[in-house]
């Protein structure tokens, strides 16, 4: 009898801290989302190097010699940007199907958002600043830096091994910032290798549980 009772209170503080734990954080990220955004990074960067430099070398250095450059250069990473949210929202929406839930910008989503993007408007827009000025060599570097803050940020308002990708994220800008040349390298392996590799991480530990 008194192994049931306990076995009750156990099942009901159990349930009571999987709902506080759904009222404070965001849990419909889907695992694809990062891969989804790795792959369109990528992408981009490929994409750039071949209008930029015409080829693929070792250590690909972007020709930004001119206005034109810099502008179409701002423009694509912000259609790749705004691409990357799109397909996020997307696919956290069939998460959310798929566990038979509702988004809705509760306080949880908010601080969520709130987390992430203040970090990464910060960085974005520093970024555009030294792209505008002139200052190419550490831009690379400081956006992932902003990027990784902003992970880091967010995973107490959502999975929290968001913050693993946010930590390998802080020590590749570091590490970029000792590498003049290597922009576009770090640049693709941060916004999409290690995007990638945290995805189909993530999608296998979901599907274990």
């Amino acid at each position: 009898m008194q192994n049931r009772e306990a076995n009750d209170v156990y099942s009901t503080l159990t349930e009571i801290r999987t709902l506080m734990n759904r009222s404070s954080r965001f849990l419909n990220l889907s695992p694809y989302a990062p891969i989804a955004a790795g792959l369109l990074a990528l992408a981009a960067a490929w994409g750039v190097n071949r209008l930029f430099n015409g080829g693929w070398d070792i250590a690909p250095m972007l020709q930004l010699n001119t206005h034109a450059r810099i502008h179409a250069l701002i423009g694509m990473a912000a259609a790749l940007f705004l691409v990357c949210v799109a397909v996020t929202v997307g696919l956290s929406f069939a998460e959310a199907r798929r566990n038979g839930s509702k988004i809705a910008i509760d306080t949880a989503a908010r601080r969520l958002l709130w987390n992430f993007f203040l970090p990464l408007l910060v960085g974005g827009i520093f970024s555009i600043a030294l792209f505008v000025n002139g200052y190419y060599g550490l831009t690379s570097s400081i956006m992932l830096l902003f990027y990784g803050m902003a992970l880091v940020s967010a995973s107490g308002h959502t999975v929290s091994s968001v913050r693993f990708l946010g930590y390998a994220e802080l020590a590749l800008g570091l590490a970029d910032s000792f590498c003049q040349g290597y922009a576009l390298i770090f640049w693709a392996v941060g916004f999409g290798l290690f995007n990638v590799i945290f995805g189909i991480l993530f999608l296998a530990i979901r599907n274990r549980s």
